[in-house]
């Protein structure tokens, strides 16, 4: 289950990149790592 949460949060972070252009994607690469250290500790 911690894969297939992992995979989606990946997937909706592309898909709001895209919206939001390259500005953004800094930003989503940090809320990236800190998505996937959350869904570590939990």
């Amino acid at each position: 289950m911690k894969l297939k949460k992992i995979s989606v949060l990946l997937i909706y972070l592309l898909l709001m990149s895209e919206l939001h252009g390259s500005m953004d994607q800094k930003l989503m690469f940090k809320a990236m790592i800190n998505g996937k250290r959350s869904l570590i500790v939990i």
